[in-house]
């Protein structure tokens, strides 16, 4: 966990951990969105210094990120207002001219995922607060374009044949989907359509008419889109632009309310995990099951 520490009259600190998911990198990998963030109110505008320091031997650095009231921040291009460079060392300090009324976000991070330690973040400035800022809500699915299942995008006919996956919604929510190949040899390019279902099987046909939300076909690594959510079912279909492009990927939906994976039991079983909010793993059929005695709890 995160645990926010208040200093005197002349300072102020936070301290913090990168472990397991919340090891998330710098801005180069699409797991940056997992890393502890902290949010950074002033009542003058002033120069100060702001600090990290870290117990281990990682390249470290951060970013400071203009956010709303609670401290959330757009999780596709979000606004940079300044960054540290990235350096093994135990400490390392930027200056830096806050604004009253600008809702700083300050995010430590690692050059690399995977890097964990302990890390304290701190201000020479101590008229202001500094805060601990909620992570989203998220489902990681992970998954494989392989053979058969490698179907590419909506205009050929084999796109059914890709990996799908199946959410429920209860309440509405704002949501952010990444898909990613984390393979830099891969030159296809991805994406994947959001698509409003009446239930949990897997799509047949894509129109217009369905699609929610879909991400343009532009960058070989990852593929991120914003979107709205209303209540009921959705499929989700990362796929690669052409048929035939294998690899191995991953698909992220962060949202602000909590969703719900849904995964269809198949006789021709394509291996997929998934991983709740709460980093745990699992199966294609306990994931089904859980979910449907979900609904069927709740009237649905």
């Amino acid at each position: 966990g995160i645990n926010a520490e208040y200093g005197g009259s002349k300072r102020m600190q936070a301290k913090g951990a990168w472990k397991g998911r919340t090891a998330g990198g710098c801005f180069n990998h699409p797991s940056w969105r997992f890393n502890p963030r902290f949010l950074l109110k002033v009542r003058h505008k002033r120069d100060v210094n702001i600090k990290i320091s870290q117990t281990e031997d990682n390249h470290i650095g951060f970013y400071i990120l203009k956010g709303n009231d609670n401290g959330k921040i757009p999780l596709v291009d979000p606004p940079v207002i300044s960054k540290s460079g990235f350096k093994s060392k135990k400490s390392l300090a930027i200056p830096a001219t806050l604004d009253k009324g600008i809702n700083y976000v300050i995010m430590p991070c690692t050059f690399e995922p995977r890097k964990e330690g302990e890390f304290i973040i701190s201000s020479d400035y101590g008229k202001g607060s500094l805060e601990v800022v909620p992570p989203e809500k998220h489902l990681v699915f992970e998954a494989e374009w392989l053979g058969k299942s490698a179907g590419g995008c909506k205009n050929h006919k084999t796109f059914k044949n890709n990996p799908q996956f199946h959410v429920f919604v209860e309440e509405e929510t704002e949501a952010t989907g990444i898909v990613n190949v984390d393979d830099s040899e891969f030159k296809d390019y991805l994406g994947f359509y959001v698509v409003k279902s009446e239930d949990e099987k897997d799509l047949q046909v894509i129109s217009s008419k369905n699609i929610v939300a879909k991400c343009n076909f532009e960058d070989s690594m990852q593929g991120a889109a914003t979107f709205s959510l209303s209540p009921g079912h959705y499929t989700i279909l990362p796929c690669t632009y052409k048929p035939s492009s294998e690899a191995k990927f991953s698909f992220f939906l962060f949202t602000e309310k909590e969703v719900k994976a849904i995964m269809e039991d198949k006789t021709e079983k394509i291996e997929q995990q998934v991983k709740g909010a709460q980093g745990e793993l699992v199966s294609e059929k306990q994931a089904h099951l859980r979910t449907i005695e979900d609904l069927k709890k709740n009237g649905r």
